[in-house]
């Protein structure tokens, strides 16, 4: 009978060093992948030339802008890189990149930077495409899974926007802002 009381004595404490031992542990990791994803995007981001795919040729990153989001859901973020600009004033073409498997992996040209949005840790991402003929000019509404974009309904992407729609911030490409943001 003393045995089941000191045990019922100290099974709070067990229980605590548990959760405090393996609680820290995932939290850890999940902050060292975010890390090990920043540190990765600053490399890509201070390179003296980024790929810029929908053109098929390099552009200089200091003439580039990148901002930092949260699409997909979990705790990396994505990276999005914005290079150009269009004569109406629009920013530029943006490139979307996510953190799989150790690597950045470059998941879609997504469109003019100031029209992207997307739904925070919902996954849900909407882009715009000009065109000189106004007709072929469109929003276009994706789910980001698995490192990857499928086009979605839009009025499935729309009722998600609405609840929860965050537009990107950019940051000029600058060894001060990559210290800043991508820490």
């Amino acid at each position: 009978m003393k045995r089941s009381h000191k045990f019922l004595r100290i099974t709070p404490f067990l229980v605590l060093a548990f959760i405090l031992l393996f609680g820290f542990s995932i939290n850890t990791q999940a902050a060292s992948k975010k890390s090990k994803a920043l540190k990765a995007y600053k490399k890509v981001l201070s390179q003296s030339m980024i790929y810029a795919p929908n053109v098929g040729e390099y552009v200089s990153a200091s003439e580039c802008s990148f901002a930092i989001a949260y699409i997909d859901n979990n705790s990396v973020p994505e990276l999005v890189i914005c290079y150009g600009s269009y004569t109406w004033g629009a920013a530029g073409d943006s490139i979307l990149y996510t953190y799989k498997n150790g690597k950045v992996k470059y998941v879609s040209v997504s469109g003019i930077a100031q029209y992207f949005v997307y739904s925070k840790k919902k996954g849900i991402v909407r882009t715009y495409f000009p065109s000189d003929d106004p007709a072929y000019s469109d929003y276009s509404y994706y789910r980001l899974k698995k490192a990857k974009l499928k086009s979605i309904k839009a009025s499935t992407a729309k009722k998600t926007l609405k609840k929860n729609k965050t537009k990107l911030k950019l940051y000029a490409n600058t060894a001060k802002n990559r210290k800043k943001y991508l820490k």
